[in-house]
């Protein structure tokens, strides 16, 4: 990835870091320049509108003006029947951009919501995340709504 702009510390010793969003770029220490510098991410960025961000040990941070879309996908949800209503269900949402861990970066919403128009949400609280799968846990229903038919909601950083 590049990093471009005005004024970027040249002195290695006081780079702190250089992220994108929650993920972590190491910085290709032969391309830095005052206005320019190249790096390699960690790992897949997070789902959501990114900023480059460039911290030294002045305290200095440099925001790119133009941000980064990373559109998810989500590629199943498992298991989509036989749902207990007093919660305890375990549900396994898979795809990619979710976010590597939860952390002040990133957030990460699941509810069950239901088809019937009524304002009738479940949450589903995170046990585990990566970038390509989250795991949740079913809260129990408010209501007992037999025939009503749930669909799960994953929200990244919104």
């Amino acid at each position: 990835m590049r990093l471009s702009g005005a004024n970027f510390e040249t002195n290695l010793e006081e780079i702190v870091s250089i992220s994108y969003g929650s993920t972590n770029c190491v910085l290709d220490e032969d391309s830095l320049t005052a206005s320019s510098v190249d790096c390699d991410l960690e790992d897949d960025l997070v789902a959501g509108e990114i900023k480059p961000v460039f911290k030294t040990s002045m305290g200095d941070t440099y925001v790119s003006a133009s941000a980064v879309t990373i559109e998810p996908t989500l590629s199943s949800v498992s298991p989509m029947t036989d749902i207990n209503p007093l919660g305890g269900n375990t549900l396994t949402f898979t795809g990619t951009g979710f976010p590597h861990t939860i952390n002040d970066f990133d957030t990460l919403d699941v509810l069950l919501d239901n088809d019937s128009g009524e304002s009738d949400s479940v949450a589903c609280t995170i046990v585990t995340t990566s970038n390509t799968e989250v795991t949740c846990v079913t809260q129990m229903f408010d209501k007992m709504n037999v025939g009503v038919v749930y669909v799960p909601t994953l929200t990244i950083n919104g």
